[in-house]
């Protein structure tokens, strides 16, 4: 995700157009990583203000974003003050990495450290002294990004942020070994170890891989957060997959509207605008039925037992409008669910006639059959009005809800738990 400021391969600024035209194609890769991560910043802020987690992981990805963007301007033209600006904007990386990390591991609040705080700026000070005293005694204005002095302190910062950065990533680490032998730590231990090849391989030293895998990661991640549970290799295949074709098919229809147009046609530009237009409007009309088809396609090809779950619920689902009695709608229920073998535990309950509690009328259990509780209605209020506004309830959904809610709010979710 970072390298440092040593000036890029020596060239002269009085670029010819092939000189300028191979220098902006080699930059694009880090002009890319600067878009997505901004985009995937703002877009995640956008949906919820309130939550901490959304602004810290959107003021990471901005803070990234910026990175790179600094990177291509620097890249492009060579001017050494951009690359002075893409390295004081990496020291702040490990900073935002911490606290944007932070709010991934359960039971940890987000670090306010005065400490953290004024080391961060006494780096970004000393950068700065350090730049404009080499600027001011170099002959040659900028050409001092080549002399030894400034060699050795962009190797130090950049020790710094890498250091930072995987500091930063070992939190995940910490917390999967914390949370041995629950759910939660495979799931922490395999962010991590994302978390470590986006470092190793998010550089921008590495040609058109490196910010490519930094906007892999940050797609992973924003859609970790989103969905409040951390992806499994499948899915985030899956997902990835899913954008790369959409990516494609949108691409590709632009370019079949606009790369036809010939160059010296007379009225090119309202032809050009007509165009995109067109095309805009059919991406607009196409992307949601475009998704659902790749993600229904893609889901039976990488997730083949949730596919084949699905389609028997389906079916399950058809067969029940044809079924009058409740004892053999739930022997139907119970007995769908046991035939797939893709369900460990299950619990059916029906109302009882008078309305006042919930009987356990069906059981599921790879471990065994056991007396089930009934469940009355009133008390368990909290966690039916959620299933009726939200459809399934999920354990850690709720478990990260606690933690972000104030104390006097935590006292129904406790309750949503125990029921669970």
């Amino acid at each position: 995700m970072h390298r440092g400021f040593g000036r890029p391969a020596a060239r002269p600024y009085n670029h010819g157009p092939q000189d300028t035209l191979g220098t902006l194609y080699g930059s694009l890769p880090s002009l890319l990583a600067a878009t997505v991560a901004i985009a995937i910043g703002m877009g995640v802020v956008l949906r919820d203000r309130s939550r901490d987690e959304f602004v810290l992981f959107a003021v990471f990805c901005v803070n990234l974003g910026l990175f790179h963007l600094a990177r291509f301007f620097w890249e492009f033209s060579g001017v050494a003050l951009f690359g002075w600006g893409a390295q004081t904007i990496s020291l702040v990386l490990p900073y935002t990495a911490n606290r944007c990390f932070s709010s991934f591991v359960p039971n940890v609040d987000v670090p306010r450290s005065r400490l953290a705080t004024l080391l961060l700026a006494a780096v970004l000070l000393a950068h700065a002294s350090a730049f404009f005293v080499l600027l001011g005694r170099s002959p040659a204005g900028e050409g001092f990004v080549n002399e030894t002095p400034w060699r050795w302190i962009s190797l130090g910062l950049d020790a710094y942020v890498v250091l930072g950065l995987l500091l930063a990533g070992s939190r995940f680490w910490r917390a999967a070994r914390a949370a041995e032998g629950t759910a939660t730590a495979p799931r922490m231990r395999y962010l991590f170890y994302a978390t470590v090849v986006a470092i190793a391989l998010g550089s921008p030293v590495i040609p058109a891989i490196g910010p490519i895998v930094t906007a892999t990661y940050l797609y992973f991640v924003a859609q970790t957060l989103l969905r409040e549970r951390l992806l499994d290799l499948p899915e985030l295949l899956s997902r990835i997959l899913i954008l790369a074709l959409l990516v494609i098919a949108v691409s590709g229809m632009y370019a079949l509207l606009l790369l036809w147009i010939p160059d010296n046609v007379a009225g090119r530009n309202t032809l050009f605008i007509f165009n995109i237009a067109v095309a805009s409007y059919a991406v607009i009309v196409l992307i949601d039925p475009v998704r659902q088809e790749l993600e229904s396609r893609i889901e039976s090809w990488l997730m083949r037992d949730r596919f084949v779950l699905r389609r028997m619920l389906r079916r399950l689902r058809f067969r029940l409008l044809n079924v009058i009695e409740e004892g053999e709608a739930i022997e139907a229920l119970v007995g769908t669910l046991r035939e797939s073998g893709r369900v460990t535990r299950a619990s059916l309950y029906t109302l009882d006639n008078l309305g006042h509690q919930l009987v356990p009328r069906g059981q599921l259990d790879e471990r065994g059959e056991t007396e089930l509780p009934r469940l009355d209605v009133v008390r368990r209020r909290p966690l039916l009005d959620r299933m009726r506004e939200q459809g399934s309830v999920l354990r850690d959904v709720l478990q990260r809800e606690r933690r972000r809610v104030p104390r006097e709010q935590t006292a129904e979710l406790d309750q949503i738990l125990q029921t669970l």
